[in-house]
């Protein structure tokens, strides 16, 4: 009895003296060489990110960390991404978290394979999560003041810009000045949790395990699944509005005339942007592409396809509607959600941004 209890009392020793050490040593190295900044500037009701910045970024616990490298503007781009050459003509690239890249590295997003492509041009991709039309105006504004000439103007249009827009958003013209109706300091981009800041190690370990966890049960649920048609779509309540009609939408998030007063911004917005295409003879492109649940649902209630058609006018502007070629996809691949966007989640991962990145590349270059 006594001998077992010695080795019960070793083990216990031996098992907290071991998670005692990795404990402390992930909190020294976190807090020394694995001590990473974030790259974004908080103001109260506004944020973008810091120039010549090199970070670290998690969008949230199941996705990997990723690097963040900024050049002096402030704009996201690859690490061995070249000096901007005056000689070049100018492509600047508007949109959120999908066009920033949310959880992949910058050189797997769409904007990072244009860039690699389209190496006769300069690319400027002013993207961050949540941005929408508004803040769009205000940095082409920005650009065009500090004399960077866009040949072409890409917008990627996102369903969630209708509730940024009815909600969030608000761009002065007379005082050119961009800010949220509501304070960002509680803003999901923020970091500060002492254990994501001081257990690094630990955290992106069970990060990982998570993920790779997900995309396993995922995988057995397909295959276990006779009819492979019950696989479980993340639904949201920002791109809802395409398939329920607006007594249905989440009146937590959707107030009344919400639907009506973002989609009407946004057309005052692009058509704003438009002038200012026109003014600098630029080429203006509008894509749309589709998050998870479009594929599921569909547009039944409202056709964000035609109301994309309506905004883009061809005289003006060249509309890339990306949604058919992902439909296509869709039906060739019973695991489509998984191949394409991050699990639970509506950004693309590193295939989904490839697909949209063939489905433009060859309508931008021309």
């Amino acid at each position: 009895y006594v001998y077992k209890m010695k080795k019960i009392l070793f083990f216990s020793t031996t098992v907290l003296f071991v998670s005692s050490f990795i404990i402390i040593l992930d909190f020294i190295l976190s807090n020394t060489l694995l001590n990473s900044k974030s790259c974004y500037i908080y103001e109260k009701y506004y944020y973008e990110l810091k120039k010549n910045c090199r970070g670290k970024e998690k969008f949230k616990k199941s996705f990997p960390t990723i690097n963040i490298f900024t050049d002096n503007l402030g704009l996201r781009v690859s690490k061995k991404s070249n000096p901007k050459d005056i000689r070049k003509k100018n492509i600047l690239i508007f949109g959120d978290s999908f066009t920033y890249g949310t959880g992949l590295e910058y050189k797997e997003s769409y904007a990072g394979l244009i860039e690699k492509e389209l190496t006769d041009y300069n690319i400027y991709n002013f993207s961050i999560s949540s941005y929408s039309p508004s803040v769009y105006l205000y940095k082409l504004n920005e650009a065009i003041k500090l004399d960077i000439k866009p040949k072409k103007i890409i917008i990627f249009l996102d369903l969630s810009d209708v509730l940024d827009e009815a909600n969030r958003w608000i761009y002065d013209s007379t005082k050119h000045k961009v800010e949220t109706k509501k304070s960002e300091e509680n803003s999901h981009f923020k970091n500060n949790r002492f254990k994501q800041k001081n257990f690094i190690l630990l955290n992106e370990f069970a990060s990982i395990l998570n993920f790779n966890l997900r995309i396993i049960k995922s995988k057995l649920n397909n295959s276990f699944n006779k009819n492979q048609k019950a696989e479980k779509i993340m639904t949201t309540f920002q791109a809802s509005f395409t398939y329920k009609e607006i007594n249905d939408l989440n009146k937590n998030y959707w107030k009344e005339k919400d639907l009506k007063a973002g989609l009407k911004k946004i057309e005052l917005i692009f058509k704003r942007i438009e002038n200012l295409s026109i003014k600098h003879d630029s080429e203006l492109y509008l894509v749309i592409y589709p998050w998870a649940e479009t594929l599921r649902f569909g547009q039944k209630a409202f056709n964000w396809s035609k109301f994309a058609s309506k905004l883009c006018k061809e005289e003006t502007c060249k509309l890339i509607d990306a949604i058919p070629e992902f439909e296509k996809y869709k039906k060739k691949d019973i695991n489509w959600n998984n191949k394409l966007y991050f699990l639970n989640d509506v950004n693309f991962n590193k295939d989904g941004s490839k697909l949209l990145y063939q489905t433009i590349i060859e309508k931008i270059s021309s």
